[in-house]
């Protein structure tokens, strides 16, 4: 009840009463005028805030809009950037193009480690180049570069390589050439 009495009095304009009022009512009524002129400012800034505000929003919203616009952009430069550094003339990207040439041969990407390996056999430069992968990995170098990451993982490259799986895939490829030479697979098993 008194709270809906005072919002009927903030909206009547304060009249003075007399005319001829006493210097301390007169006094009263200046100091009133004063506040009132003061408050009516106040609401004009909140006003004028308000439609700041508003605007700002309108603003903001653009902004917002444009940068996700812009991330999108960005990340589709950064994939074709990423692309073509997949195929641009260096080490790295001679050895994934072996990696490559492994998997497509055998039909995964787990190649045997470079001590099984003699120097000049035909895998010893990927079977190094899967080491350092690994390492790469391990030690958070190849985060940095997620695209080469990603173009390794495409191969289903093993991170851990367990032994088993290793020999056995070996085994297979053995098994493979054998047939190769022999047109069966009929023989003494290959240790």
């Amino acid at each position: 009840e008194e709270e809906k009495m005072n919002e009927m009095e903030e909206g009547v304009p304060l009249e003075p009463l007399f005319r001829k009022p006493t210097p301390s009512l007169a006094t009263l009524y200046h100091e009133h005028s004063a506040v009132e002129e003061r408050c009516q400012a106040s609401l004009e800034q909140v006003a004028l805030a308000r439609r700041a505000l508003e605007l700002a929003k309108r603003n903001l919203a653009v902004a917002e809009s444009e940068v996700v616009q812009r991330k999108m952009d960005l990340r589709k430069v950064r994939e074709r950037v990423w692309e073509a550094e997949l195929v641009e003339p260096c080490k790295w990207n001679d050895r994934l193009a072996e990696l490559r040439a492994y998997h497509a041969e055998h039909g995964h990407a787990d190649v045997p480690y470079e001590t099984s390996l003699k120097k000049g056999d035909k895998w010893y430069k990927v079977a190094l180049f899967a080491r350092g992968i690994r390492r790469a990995r391990k030690d958070g170098t190849l985060k940095k570069l997620p695209h080469r990451l990603r173009a390794v993982q495409e191969l289903g490259f093993r991170w851990k390589r367990d032994q088993w799986t290793w020999q056995c895939n070996e085994r297979i490829d053995k098994l493979k050439k054998f047939r190769e030479q022999h047109g069966h697979c009929r023989g003494k098993l290959l240790y």
